[in-house]
């Protein structure tokens, strides 16, 4: 039997005797010998497991066998009865695959590399297939290359891939030259294999044809032809690449996909036309030879012939003038004519001397670079750009490589100008301003621009014109005719001031002036002065600086201040509205300038002032400043108990010292106390209490003076007792002491 099919096994069971109640069942079981095993079903279909009885009736019956296992097997069936009698009966099967066969070839036993070539296969059986897969292997033995499905897909070596029967095919792509073989082997699901089978090839070299095709076999020289190489690949469509260089014999280029090639020089084409452009530069018959390498190392060459002629011209040229001034301009005249065919032409020119060349445009043309030209009569121009004999040969050239040259000389005179200078005086004060004078006056054609600059030796100066200030050395634009410019000499000393003047001809004038000078001093004398007001502390007053230049003042010079202490520092410096400290400087008008000086304490202090001018003279003077002093307050706040002894017992009373034993409040610089400012605590009440006594109006005796605050019968009563207290005095002058805080004690 085939595998995985179903086999009928007839069961027949009889009884000798009809109308017996026995009862029978059955069981099977594989011999030992067996190879694999299978599945028994009744004639239901159940599936009888071997060694379990079920029961069975005397009857005919049909059971089946399947197997997925090849190989023999031996099935006993085994019967017994309820009288315990047993029969056995056996089956002998085998279990074999199904056969089938597989062939296969190629289309073709010859290709080129990356040539397609298709492999057929066939692969036949006969027998019930119905749950059989088939799947195709292979396996390069020899070569390279790769293996595709009919719809592309890349298989892989040693793979498994289902295959159906029938005829089906794979394409073979060989990447190697030289002998291919390749295996083939096809298994099915049972690990049947039928193969392997051999398919043998062999690949050849892509090759090519080549062919170069000229549009002309004949031209003149430099006129460029239209060739074609066309590259016919065998077989078509490989896609090799190409490498190619040519020789002729003559001076040529080949221009391939716009570059340039001589001969010998390799370059690059494409399968099919190419279309590329031959100059021949010399007469004479190019005999052309291509030479085409392919990607696969295959060369083969191709050949054309193509006959160059040149053509003759005539060239003449000469200035209109032989002999110009710098800036002169001259007409340069030309005539090109032919006596056979017809060539364009192109022009250069090299230079001996200076000049401006120009077209017939007016177009600058620079000597060395290759400019167009038309046949017959033109003109371009020469200018002289400085002095010199100029020599200029020119060069004109057809398309077929012919030359010929003209030479043409031009003599150039150099232009020339006067240059004159002079101060408007020959003595100044160090930092005046000198005014000179200037004239360029030019001879003969003129036109030139003119640079100017200074140099006074050692001396150090400046010079100002249109506004901008030059050191010595600094070149600037001057005019043509009268200017003026401002000389200022910083050092002093003798200033021999040499002027230098070059024109756009470089021709350099130079011309001297001489101004002697000194150095200015302004000598001056100098006053501060403070004004008559009484002096108190943080109050302002008034002070007068006065200087007074002896010779006469220049409105040039400046002046500035500064001040310092003898010895305290009494406070700083109001000018302006700018506040100015020991040390710092302060402008200072000429003149007499006011400021105000803002003192911090009240003790006499010496300020001593500074005054210098831009010149470098100074003055110094002092002045004493006579501070009004203002008091000082000596304090103590005291309860006392008085009139004590009677049956009421005693008096309290709260009072305040301005004078005791151990200090006394005193007023200075002639003045005296004249008020007490007291203000103390009000427990009482919760607030501060404010009193103003007559500082006469104090009580008490010797150095004792005091001023009573309250009286009261009750110590309890007192509102100012043991409370907080601020006391200062005043003076005549209006000035008050420093605040004394202190609280009142029980004595």
């Amino acid at each position: 039997m085939e595998l995985d099919t179903n086999l009928a096994i007839a069961v027949d069971l009889k009884t000798q005797d009809e109308e017996s109640d026995v009862k029978y069942e059955i069981t099977h079981s594989f011999s030992s010998t067996s190879m694999g095993s299978g599945t028994v079903r009744d004639q239901n279909g159940g599936v009888m497991e071997p060694g379990q009885y079920r029961t069975i009736i005397p009857n005919s019956y049909n059971y089946t066998f399947t197997s997925t296992d090849l190989g023999k097997r031996k099935i006993y069936f085994t019967i017994r009865d309820s009288n315990g009698q047993i029969k056995r009966d056996s089956v002998e099967i085998e279990v074999a695959n199904i056969p089938f066969t597989f062939s296969g070839s190629s289309e073709s036993n010859s290709v080129y590399l990356e040539e397609q070539t298709q492999f057929n296969f066939n692969l036949k059986s006969n027998g019930n297939i119905e749950n059989i897969e088939y799947k195709i292997s292979y396996e390069i033995l020899e070569g390279n290359g790769r293996l595709t499905g009919v719809n592309g897909n890349v298989l892989q070596n040693s793979k498994d891939y289902v295959v159906e029967l029938g005829d089906f095919s794979f394409f073979y792509f060989p990447e190697s030259l030289g002998s291919h073989q390749i295996s083939f082997l096809v298994t099915d699901n049972y690990g049947q294999e039928v193969g392997p089978v051999l398919i043998d090839l062999e690949t050849k070299q892509n090759d090519f044809n080549v062919n170069i095709t000229p549009s002309k076999t004949s031209e003149f020289v430099n006129i460029p032809i239209n060739t074609i190489i066309d590259i016919n690949e065998i077989p078509e469509e490989t896609n090799d690449t190409y490498e190619a260089f040519y020789s002729s014999g003559k001076n040529s280029s080949l221009r391939v996909n716009g570059t340039e090639y001589g001969p010998g020089e390799k370059f690059q084409l494409s399968p099919n036309n190419n279309n590329v452009v031959y100059l021949g530069s010399e007469t004479g018959q190019h005999n052309i030879v291509i030479s085409v390498e392919s990607s696969a190392n295959v060369t083969h060459t191709a050949s054309t012939a193509i006959s160059y002629n040149q053509i003759d011209f005539l060239f003449t040229g000469g200035s209109q003038k032989s002999d110009i001034s710098v800036g002169e301009i001259t007409s340069l005249n030309f005539n090109i004519s032919e006596s056979i065919g017809a060539s364009n032409y192109k022009m250069r020119y090299s230079l001996n001397g200076n000049a401006l060349i120009k077209n017939e445009n007016g177009v600058v043309v620079s000597a060395g670079n290759i400019y167009e030209v038309p046949k017959g009569n033109f003109n371009w121009s020469l200018e002289g750009t400085d002095e010199s004999n100029i020599t200029l040969t020119f060069y004109v050239q057809n398309d077929t490589g012919l030359e010929k040259t003209v030479i043409i000389s031009v003599n150039v005179i150099p232009k020339d100008y006067n240059f004159t200078a002079n101060a408007t005086q020959s003595k100044a004060y160090t930092e005046e301003v000198v005014n000179t004078n200037f004239n360029i006056t030019e001879l003969g054609i003129g036109g030139d621009t003119y640079m100017m600059y200074f140099s006074s030796g050692s001396s150090n100066g400046s010079f100002e014109f249109q506004g901008n200030t030059y050191a010595a050395g600094e070149s600037f634009t001057v005019p043509i005719g009268s200017f003026q410019g401002q000389y200022t000499g910083i050092s002093e000393s003798n200033h021999n001031i040499e002027f230098t003047v070059r024109s756009s001809s470089e021709i350099e004038k130079t011309a001297d002036v001489n101004i002697d000078f000194e150095k200015y001093e302004e000598f001056f004398d100098l006053t501060v002065s403070q004004s008559s007001q009484d002096k108190f502390e943080d109050k302002p007053f008034q002070l007068n600086v006065v200087t007074n230049a002896t010779s006469g003042h220049d409105t040039s010079v400046m002046y500035q201040m500064t001040f310092e202490f003898a010895s305290l520092n009494g406070g700083y410096v109001i000018h302006q509205g700018k506040i100015y400290r020991e040390g710092e400087v302060i402008p200072l008008l000429y003149g007499s300038d006011a400021m105000q000086f803002y003192p911090q304490i009240d003790d006499s202090f010496t300020i001593n002032f500074r005054v210098e001018n831009s010149t470098g003279i100074s003055q110094s003077t002092s002045e004493s400043i006579i501070m009004l002093k203002k008091p000082t307050v000596a304090v103590k706040g005291e309860k006392h108990n008085i009139s004590c002894g009677g049956l009421n017992g005693c008096d309290y009373v709260v009072r305040i010292y301005t004078c005791f034993a151990a200090n006394c409040s005193e007023a200075y610089n002639g003045a005296t106390l004249q008020q007490v400012e007291v203000r103390i605590y009000n427990r009482k009440n919760k607030r501060w209490d404010t009193m103003l006594f007559n500082y006469n109006d104090a009580k008490g005796s010797g150095v004792e003076r005091y001023f009573e605050l309250e009286e009261e019968p009750k110590e309890n009563e007192l509102q100012y007792l043991d409370q907080d207290y601020e006391i200062r005095v005043q003076d005549n002058n209006g000035q008050w002491s420093n605040t004394i805080r202190g609280t009142i004690v029980r004595v």
